[in-house]
């Protein structure tokens, strides 16, 4: 089996939250949430799949999460 990353991330307010991977092409890969989300801390695993089940490349992948004011992005390494 994959490896996983696990992102956490902070909600400071009840809002609508996206939470998805793109490779380094900017293709979307995989969408880990999309919809409300209380304020709160909140950890998502992506194991290493796209949005089909299909196991992805190892590589570098970007993970942005996107609310109603903001938008972060990190940088995540798969490895397997």
């Amino acid at each position: 089996p994959g490896k996983m990353v696990t992102v956490s991330y902070d909600v400071p307010r009840e809002s609508m939250i996206s939470l998805r991977v793109y490779d380094i092409t900017g293709r979307l890969v995989r969408t880990l949430w999309n919809g409300p989300r209380f304020a709160g801390r909140y950890t998502a695993t992506w194991r290493g799949v796209d949005n089909d089940g299909k196991m992805v490349p190892q590589g570098v992948y970007f993970c942005q999460l996107t609310g109603p004011n903001a938008v972060s992005t990190r940088k995540i390494v798969l490895l397997r």
